[in-house]
Order: structure tokens, then C-alpha cells, then sequence
């Protein structure tokens, strides 16, 4: 700017400048160049700069009243000192010496905050490495106490179930689809009887000679062997795991025979869990064997399905006995305690000790188990291990179907390794992500027997949970479960390839965004006996435990402080994870292998290693950060519309029947309460409508016997025109675990045109259970924030709101331009639903051909970028110009829960009110 003289005429435009840069009569100033007279400034903060320069006065922003008073006084001082003699004006040089030294000033003053600022930091970063280092420790001494209080009620519950089936058989008989049998099976047959100990001996030898499996030691192989070599001879005498779990699952599908066997309703959900633990691990072990010998030429059973079979309550008849003490009880009782053993002892462990000691015990149960198979005395033949030899070749693994990657899956268009694509398939059915991999000739796996819910504890977030043992956490940590050792090797093998494809932060992204859902689905059974390592034989899975590169335990690597042992190819992963992993040392073990999600039987690891970078608790988020708009762990709502609409005008009067069932998820409920509330959603106010609530409420709910409540509306008027009716009932009640549990379940009619304009919902497209959520929270935004839909749809005549299962990337929404897709994480209940639309549809304000102007607008308002708001979605941790918009949208909608923006981020929230729901 050119050197110039004050004077009564030119400071008329300074004057001009203050009232153009900080206007009195509204409180958004405008930010816009101003050029008058000799002055040029191209914004506020170069007219605020030259005031300093020029008076020594700092107004730090456009609301800094004070000295923006003070800054204009002391220009009219200037402009007195200019009318005095020339004598005493400033020359030239003097007004730039004063220009430079007013620079040095105020770069000196911002150097001096810069590092300040970093001071404080420092200081607050040491606080939390100090307050994290006392979680850690606190965490893992707390997580071992708490997993030997649930060792110790899971023994309770199981030897209760123990002492009800005393003397109780059940009776089986098996039909299948005939196999044409071969010389070499039938000859198989008889070895596998005239000798149990020495064919299991010789069929475990083969497999370990045979094996691919790579980077395992040599014991976790015998272990590995000799259990496929079990799984062959039950086949071989007809006692198929298989066949097992066929029988398990008909034993839960019965309720005489549950009501039978055990009379009480408490102990027959503790029984329904332990027997749907038993069929995890027959499926492991099912899957385990596939990897060694191909046991379908021997029975031509590949899955429960190809099984039928009858269950009696007396023998006869070509009926088989099957204990269930000594076939299920039993053996879980005998894990449960080794468990406790390991509990009692795991603070004096090291890696090697923990690892020997599951090794130890699983060959110790694996002799115990064959010395007890019967030998067939009245077989006129001798044991041959020449005929073994040559019937086992006979049934050789031949190449698999291949796998395959879609185009648009979470790994894009790629060749799945046939190891692989059992893993992903089987990961996805268990956490609820559609990897989009699949066998390129579709053939249905093994089912597993839908569990019970289990009471499982509450301190998820850094912990235990009841109902899961500690070798779960080992399991967790360095142990591959059933058949994943034989298929990927090593974790570091796992982890390679995945790197290799450039997916693993896709996973990883997954994960975090599916959490609450893996949470949902994964819910530990209460047997406790979730520790692969651990689990007992032939009732149990077997526990490999990972040894990376040359032998090198992952666990070892972790504990001892990183992951410079585990060699290049984990280091590889990213320093952020590397560094992460070092971070945690010893509290890994107790802290990670603990959550519920390790019921996962077939993929711990897998699982563990998602689960430990993004569900660490204090780890690696801020305590009191949100992770999911979750629903309720103790209750459930479900609220069902018959007929569901929609209707048109002129369907009314229309007879509505509701049902409503609430259902108690871990412990009985109590002191319940009914309220039943009904809107009519229009585009004026919204309107009440009648609605009912049951005249006799139940003194409890059990977690076996949901209460329903059905109940009938006739809508008739004009007030129901063009309208969506909400209903929603509600429940209040106390649980064992906490009081005061309010949950709600919602229902949503539509009739006519209702005013949600252009966003449209095709009812057929949704799954029921997700539908009701999404028009919940269309209605809300409609009634409530009405200027906001309404700017929205002033770009789009339509824009769908579409169901998308794949749940692609963890995202639980993406607009796309011209429709917007909600993932089922995104929209499990209704405030997740009110969340991500609120969200979504901040992008379709911001990218709409009519509206586009509030996009330029928010990222020239003033201050916006120093603004941050941020709850729970990660991109918006710091400014983020794509993001902070819709998300300040969306928190103040789904406002208190997040707080409130107008407190947290004001400048924002200014914006807001000017521009989106003015």
C-alpha cells in the first residue's frame, strides 16, 4: 500500500472501511475488498493489519467490539496530530519504519503463541500418556479378576446343567443319501476298528508328512494332524461331526425335548448356549479334516442338510444313545477349569509358558480321547498300516472351486485364493461385512446353529465380557482356531497378502464402521469356554498357535514391546499400526482377547487383529468419544403395521393393526411401564392421533417368552391426508444388570403425498426392520426441520433413499449425486437413522445444482475452518471441507447427544441458522 498523509478528507474513507469490514447493524460483517480514495484492502484481515500497523491497536476479530472502538478513536487522534505543524507529522521513512516495526511486533507475538500453544500440548499429551499407562495396567489386572469371576459362574451354571442331565440319553438314528462304497473305503472302515489307536496314529503321520502348512512349528502340525486324523476315524464309524451337529441342531429345534431334559427355563438357555458352542466346534473341526482328506467319498456327507435325522426319548428300533453329559457337560466343565487354572497362574506366565501350556494340554486330551476308542476284537483281520496308507491316498483333496472377488466388492475385481475365500466367507457371516467374495459355483457351507443371546458384561470397550475365558484372549492374540491353520499358515501369511492387495486399511475401515453390529451379532455364548487354545478334544476345536517367520511368536513380538521380531512383512502394515501395536505391550494380551467378539471361533485372529487397532477403548480414542448410536443391550422394541402401507387418499378410512413385541435380551425385566405415543406428520405442525397401551402389564418379561401386544386403529379424516402416522411405543424397566431401561419401537404409515418431497423410500427395496428407521427419520426431518428438506429438494424433483446390504468400506451412508444408499450399519435404529440422513443429506445440499451457493458460502465464512465439529466419525477429528458441513448438520439435529453445537462450535452454528435453516 502507498505511503499517504491523514487528513480530515482521506480518513473519511477509513471511517468507510470500518463501517464496511464491521457493520453495526447486523452481526455478520462482511468480508467483502474495499477500494475507495488511496485505500485498497482485499478482506478484513488486511484492513485489520494496516489498523495495527497504524495505530498499535490489535482487533482480533469482528466481534472484538472493544478495540475496534479503540481503533477508531485512535485514528482520529492521528488525523489531530496530522492537522497540527508539518513539523510534527511523520516523515515518510519514519510511517514505513513504524509499518516494519509494528511486522516484527506481531510475528513476534504470534511466534511467542505458536509456542505456547505447543508448550501446553506437550504438557496435556504427557498427562494422557501418564492417565493411559494407569488405564493399561488397571485395565489388565481388572480384566483377569473379572475373567475369574465369570470362569467361576460359567462352572456354576454348567455343573447345574451337569447334576439336571444326570442318567438323561437321548436316542438317534441317522438317514442319508447313500454312497457308493468303495474297496478302499471299506477297508478303511475296518482298520479304523480293528485298531483306533494305531489308524489314527498312522492317518496323523501321513497328514503332517503331507501338509503345505507353513511357518507353524513342529508341534502346532502333530497337534494340527492328529486332530484331522480323529475327525477321519469318527467318520470312518459313523459318527460324523457333521452328523453332530444334525443332532445338536434337532435337540435345540425340539422343545419337548428341551423340557425334557432340562426343566428350567433359566438352565435351558445356558443349555441351548453350550450346545450352540458344541456345533461351532464340530463345524471347525468339519472344516479343519477338509484340509487333509476328502471324509465326503467316505459317507457323501458334506452338510447338515444332507442328513435326517429322528430323535426318540426311549432306545430301539435301530436307535443310538448319545450322552450328553459325557459327550457335551463334561468335557466343557473340564475346559471351564483349565481355564481357571491358567487364570491363577497367567500373571507369572511369559509367551512361551501360556503357549506350552495350551500345546501341552491339547495333546495331553488329544491321547486321552484315543486311549479311550473301543477296539473291535470280532474282526477277523489284522491292523495293517499298508492298507491305511493306501485308503487314505485314495481320498485325496483335489482342487477346490475357485473363489472369487466382485467388481464393486470391498477388495475391488480380484482372484481369491482358495484359503483365503473360506476365511472371508465365513468372516462376513459372523460380523454381518459382505466382503463380496464368493466360490465361483456358489455351494452352501456348513450352518451353525443359531445361538441364544448369553449375558455378557458391559465393560466391552477395554475388556472382559462375561461368559469369555482368558484363552479366548490367547486365541485372540497368536492362536488360529480349527482351519485356519492349515489354510493361511501364519498371521504374518494372512496379513502379507493382504497387504499385498492393498485391503487391509479397507478392513480395517470396515470394521470400525461395523462395530457396533460386529458387537450386535458377536455376542459371547455363555458356555465361557470361547479359548481355542484351550478347548478340550474331541468336544472342541483345535487351537493353533501362530508362530511368525522363523518361529518367531506374534505374541512374543507384541509383549516384548513391538514389532521388530515379527520381521518385515507385519512392520509393513504402516508405522501408525507398528507403532500402535508397541503402545500396548503386555496389556494387549488382557485387554484385546477379551472383548465378545471372540465367540468367533473360526477366525480369532483375524478378528483380534481388526478389533485391537479399532476397539481398544482409551487406547486409541478419547474415553468419552462415541462409538455407535447403538441400541439398547437389555431390551428389545419391535414395532410391526398390518397392513404397512402405503396407502393413498382415497384408501381411507383405513384399519391399521399393530403389534408390538418386547423381548428382554440377557435378564428378566422388571417394574415395567408401557407408553404409547402417535403423530400425524404433515406440513404444518405435527398432530396427535389416538393410540393404546395393554390394561394389564406383566409383572416381568423373561428372556425366553417375548410379551406381544396387538391392538387395532381406524384413521379416517382430513388430518390423515398427505400424512405420515408415527407410532411409537416405549417401554421403561429394570434389568438385573441396570435400572430404568427406556427403549422404543416404532412403526410408520404413509398415506397420499406426505411432505417429504422429494426424498422417496421404495418400501420393497428395504428390509423390514430398516424400513420403519428410515422413514422415522424422514418424517422427523420433515416435521422438524422442514427449511432444510425443503432447500434440499429444491435441486432434485426425486432422490431415493436406497438400501444397499454390501455395507461397503464400513460407510453407513454415500450420496451419490443423484440418490443417496444407506448401509445396514447406518441404519440398525432409529437415531442411527436420523444421524447418517441428516448427514447424507448435507452433501446433496452442498453438491445440489440450486443450492450449491451454501457450500461457497460455508467455506467462506468467516472463521469457519478453526471449527472442528466432531462427535464420532473420525474424518471430522479436524476441519474437514467435504465433511464439517454435513456434519455440523447432523449434530445439531440429533442435539443433546452430542451436546450442543451452538455451545461447542458457534461459528457454525451462526452458519446453520443463516443459511440452512433460516
Amino acid at each position: 500500500m502507498a505511503n499517504i498523509s491523514l487528513s480530515k478528507e482521506n480518513v473519511k474513507y477509513i471511517r468507510e472501511a470500518f463501517s464496511h469490514f464491521f457493520p453495526e447493524d447486523t452481526i455478520y460483517s462482511t468480508d467483502k475488498p474495499y477500494t475507495s480514495g488511496e485505500f485498497n484492502w482485499d478482506n478484513r484481515k488486511e484492513f485489520m493489519g494496516f489498523v495495527y500497523r497504524l495505530t498499535g491497536v490489535q482487533i482480533k476479530s469482528e466481534k472484538d467490539f472493544e478495540n475496534i472502538k479503540k481503533a477508531q478513536l485512535a485514528v482520529e487522534k492521528l488525523v489531530e496530530a496530522e492537522e497540527a505543524p508539518k513539523a510534527n507529522r511523520p516523515t515518510k521513512e519514519q510511517l514505513e519504519t513504524l509499518e516494519e516495526e509494528g511486522k516484527k511486533r506481531a510475528e513476534a507475538q504470534q511466534a511467542a503463541a505458536r509456542e505456547a500453544k505447543k508448550n501446553v500440548e506437550k504438557v496435556v499429551e504427557t498427562k494422557e500418556d501418564l492417565a493411559k499407562e494407569s488405564l493399561r495396567k488397571k485395565t489388565q489386572e481388572d480384566a483377569v479378576k473379572e475373567q475369574r469371576v465369570a470362569v467361576l459362574d460359567e462352572v456354576r451354571k454348567a455343573d447345574a446343567i451337569r447334576g439336571a442331565l444326570v442318567n438323561q440319553k437321548v436316542y438317534f438314528k441317522v438317514e442319508k443319501n447313500p454312497v457308493a462304497a468303495t474297496q478302499a473305503v471299506e477297508s478303511l472302515k475296518q482298520q479304523a476298528k480293528a485298531d483306533p489307536k494305531k489308524f489314527i496314529e498312522d492317518a496323523a503321520k501321513r497328514f503332517r508328512s503331507n501338509s503345505n502348512i507353513k511357518g507353524v512349528t513342529t508341534d502346532e502340525l502333530q497337534i494340527a494332524s492328529e486332530q484331522a486324523a480323529v475327525t477321519t476315524y469318527d467318520v470312518l464309524t459313523d459318527n460324523s461331526p457333521v452328523i453332530q451337529i444334525a443332532l445338536a441342531k434337532k435337540i435345540i429345534a425340539s422343545p419337548k425335548i428341551l423340557n425334557k431334559l432340562v426343566p428350567d427355563i433359566e438352565k435351558q438357555t445356558d443349555f441351548k448356549n453350550i450346545i450352540g458352542l458344541f456345533v461351532e466346534q464340530k463345524t471347525a473341526q468339519s472344516e479343519l479334516v477338509e484340509h487333509f482328506i476328502d471324509v465326503s467319498k467316505i459317507d457323501g456327507i458334506t452338510i447338515p442338510e444332507n442328513v435326517t435325522v429322528q430323535i426318540s426319548e426311549t432306545p430301539g428300533g435301530g436307535f443310538r444313545d448319545f450322552d450328553l453329559n459325557q459327550q457335551i457337560i463334561l468335557p466343557h466343565l473340564e475346559t471351564l477349569n483349565q481355564q481357571g487354572l491358567l487364570l491363577e497362574n497367567v500373571g507369572n506366565f511369559g509367551e512361551r509358558e501360556i503357549r506350552s501350556h495350551i500345546l501341552s494340554g491339547i495333546g495331553e486330551r488329544l491321547k486321552d480321547h484315543v486311549s479311550k476308542l473301543p477296539t473291535d476284537g470280532s474282526l477277523p483281520i489284522t491292523y495293517s498300516s499298508e492298507i491305511t496308507q493306501s485308503g487314505l491316498s485314495s481320498l485325496a483333496i483335489v482342487e477346490t472351486t475357485p473363489w472369487v472377488a466382485a467388481e464393486s466388492s470391498l477388495f475391488g475385481r480380484m482372484a481369491i485364493s482358495s484359503g483365503f475365500g473360506p476365511i472371508l466367507g465365513r468372516l462376513g457371516e459372523k460380523t454381518g461385512i459382505n466382503f463380496g467374495v464368493k466360490k465361483a459355483a456358489e455351494k452352501i457351507g456348513v450352518e451353525v446353529v443359531e445361538k441364544v443371546v448369553a449375558p455378557a458384561g458391559t465393560k466391552v470397550a477395554i475388556g472382559a465380557a462375561t461368559g469369555t475365558g482368558l484363552a479366548a484372549a490367547i486365541t485372540a492374540t497368536f492362536a488360529w482356531t480349527g482351519p485356519l491353520a492349515p489354510v493361511i499358515g501364519t498371521v504374518g501369511a494372512f496379513l502379507v497378502e493382504m497387504v499385498g492387495a492393498k485391503i487391509i486399511n479397507k478392513i480395517i475401515k470396515a470394521a470400525k464402521g461395523l462395530l457396533p453390529k460386529i458387537k450386535e451379532n458377536l455376542i459371547a455364548i455363555s458356555g465361557g469356554m470361547l479359548a481355542a487354545g484351550l478347548l478340550v478334544f474331541p468336544n472342541s476345536v483345535i487351537g493353533i498357535a501362530l508362530s511368525v517367520g522363523g518361529g518367531v511368536g506374534i505374541v512374543g513380538g507384541i509383549m516384548n514391546g513391538g514389532l521388530s521380531t515379527l520381521g518385515a512383512s507385519l512392520s509393513s502394515i504402516g508405522s501408525g499400526i507398528a507403532a500402535f501395536l508397541g503402545a500396548l505391550g503386555g496389556a494387549f494380551l488382557a485387554s484385546i482377547g477379551m472383548p465378545i467378539i471372540v465367540t468367533l471361533l473360526v477366525f480369532p485372529v483375524v478378528v483380534a487383529f481388526i478389533l485391537f487397532i479399532i476397539n481398544s477403548g482409551a487406547y486409541i480414542v478419547p474415553p468419552t468419544s462415541l462409538t455407535s448410536l447403538g441400541s439398547n443391550p437389555y431390551i428389545q422394541v419391535d414395532k410391526v403395521a398390518s397392513p404397512a402401507g402405503p396407502f393413498k387418499n382415497t384408501d381411507l378410512p383405513q384399519l391399521i393393526t399393530y403389534t408390538v413385541t418386547v423381548t428382554a435380551k440377557k435378564s428378566v425385566l422388571t417394574n415395567i411401564t408401557f407408553s404409547n405415543d402417535c403423530q400425524i406428520l404433515t406440513s404444518g405442525p405435527s398432530n396427535k392421533c389416538p393410540s393404546q397401551v395393554p390394561t394389564d402389564v406383566p409383572a416381568s418379561i423373561s428372556p425366553s417368552s417375548p410379551y406381544t401386544f396387538t391392538y387395532s386403529e381406524r384413521y379416517s379424516g382430513s388430518e390423515y391426508k398427505d400424512s405420515i402416522i408415527l407410532d411409537t411405543f416405549t417401554v421403561v424397566a429394570d434389568t438385573q444388570d441396570a435400572a430404568k431401561q427406556e427403549v422404543s419401537g416404532s412403526a410408520s404409515v404413509s398415506i397420499g403425498t406426505p411432505p417429504t418431497a422429494c426424498l422417496e423410500v421404495n418400501e420393497k427395496e428395504w428390509p423390514s426392520q430398516y424400513y420403519a428407521n428410515i422413514v422415522y427419520a424422514r418424517s422427523v426431518l420433515v416435521s422438524k426441520y422442514s427449511s432444510y428438506v425443503s432447500k434440499v429438494c429444491m435441486s432434485y424433483t426425486s432422490l431415493p433413499l436406497k438400501y444397499n446390504p454390501s455395507g461397503l468400506d464400513g460407510f453407513w451412508g454415500y450420496y451419490h449425486g443423484t440418490y443417496i444408499d444407506f448401509f445396514p450399519i447406518g441404519v440398525t435404529n432409529q437415531a442411527d437413522a436420523l444421524y447418517i440422513l441428516s448427514h447424507e443429506l448435507g452433501h446433496a445440499l452442498a453438491g445440489g445444482s440450486k443450492t450449491g451457493y451454501v457450500f461457497d458460502a460455508y467455506r467462506r465464512f468467516p472463521g469457519i475452518k478453526t471449527e472442528a465439529p466432531y462427535c464420532f466419525y473420525g474424518a471430522t477429528q479436524s476441519w474437514n471441507e467435504g465433511e464439517s458441513l454435513p456434519e455440523s448438520i447432523a449434530l445439531h439435529i440429533i442435539e443433546p447427544r452430542c451436546g450442543s453445537v451452538q455451545r461447542q462450535w458457534p461459528i457454525h452454528y451462526q452458519f446453520l441458522m443463516r443459511y440452512v435453516f433460516n
